[in-house]
């Protein structure tokens, strides 16, 4: 399959154009000019930014399907805005609508939109990253009326690594979520793959974490 990712050179997104290329799948990553494109030999790089549509839009041209990594990072401040994600879904949207793209899927971050609960996890999420975090929510709201063929998969902290947790990974729709609260980054990466190989969820928001970070509901 033809896969397009944005967030590529990032910590997930460089991890899944490895594991997806490892599965037999044609990758075209965009990547800035100045960006360390360290691991992503295989992958056909367009150069760009996610911020541009028309980079977009060429990163897209003659693709399958399309993953999508980019957001916030862990550093910056509480003020700091971020677009990133608005932008970039704004210019996949018509691609799914016109049939060229089959499939999107987007990482998402717990705690955000319909996820945005008074749990202690969800608070300190807030607290550090405020309104970097509208970006998400922004994404998440271009989503909700179209019909087309999307995925969003949120993620609480991910642990960064190759080690899986095995059968403890749990996808599901708006979990209480523990402040320890994490996915370890290959499950995240094989659930995204999994989604675009042999899709079996549809224009949802779920949250992949680890089982045992779950709070029962009252």
């Amino acid at each position: 399959m033809k896969i397009a990712v944005l967030g590529g050179t990032g910590k997930t997104g460089r991890l899944f154009v490895q594991v997806a290329l490892a599965n037999g799948h044609e990758v075209t990553a965009l990547v800035r000019p100045t960006a360390d494109t360290e691991g992503l030999d295989g992958a056909r790089l367009v150069v760009g930014d996610a911020l541009n549509q028309e980079d977009i839009a060429t990163l897209l041209e003659g693709q399958e399907a399309v993953y999508s990594a980019v957001g916030l990072g862990a550093s910056g401040t509480f003020e700091e805005e971020v677009h990133v994600c608005t932008t970039s879904v704004k210019t996949i949207v018509p691609y799914l609508r016109s049939g060229a793209i089959k499939r999107a899927v987007f990482t998402g971050t717990h705690g955000v939109r319909t996820s945005h609960d008074d749990t202690a996890y969800v608070g300190r999420v807030w607290e550090l990253m405020g309104r970097r975090l509208d970006d998400k929510e922004t994404m998440e709201e271009e989503l909700v009326p179209e019909t087309t063929d999307w995925l969003v998969l949120r993620a609480p902290r991910i642990a960064v690594g190759n080690e899986s947790i095995g059968d403890d990974v749990a996808v599901l729709a708006d979990p209480r979520v523990t402040n320890n609260a994490y996915i370890p980054q290959i499950d995240l990466v094989n659930v995204s793959l999994s989604e675009i190989e042999k899709p079996t969820h549809f224009r949802e928001f779920l949250t992949v974490i680890s089982a045992k970070e779950v709070q029962p509901k009252a």
